[in-house]
């Protein structure tokens, strides 16, 4: 999920990259993808005139809680399936390999 990882006023593809932990190749092909679907822009970079920011759309700000509740509804279906414990110890895991994870 790239939402959480993104500013309010937008966020430098590279930084993006970075929290992530992918290479700027596998975020800009990520980032188009969500463009082409509406839920994301590039915008100028303010600091930067050479540089550009990525920003949710008004479209990408109504999916956030849709997301949001979509990962939920799968914590909890996975829960059934094999326990809340696991669950938690997955999550854990989870996040250690990606680093500084956004709670959810």
């Amino acid at each position: 999920m790239v939402f959480p990882y993104l500013d309010a006023e937008g966020t430098r593809p590279a930084d993006l990259a970075r929290r992530l932990g992918i290479t700027r190749q596998s975020a800009q092909t990520l980032v188009r993808g969500l463009v082409h679907k509406g839920l994301v822009e590039l915008v100028d970079d303010p600091d930067d005139g050479r540089a550009k920011r990525i920003r949710l759309t008004a479209s990408g700000k109504r999916a956030v809680p849709l997301a949001l509740e979509t990962f939920a509804q799968l914590e909890r279906e996975l829960s059934k399936r094999i326990g809340t414990r696991n669950v938690a110890q997955l999550r854990s895991a989870l996040e250690a390999d990606w680093g500084d994870s956004p709670a959810a």
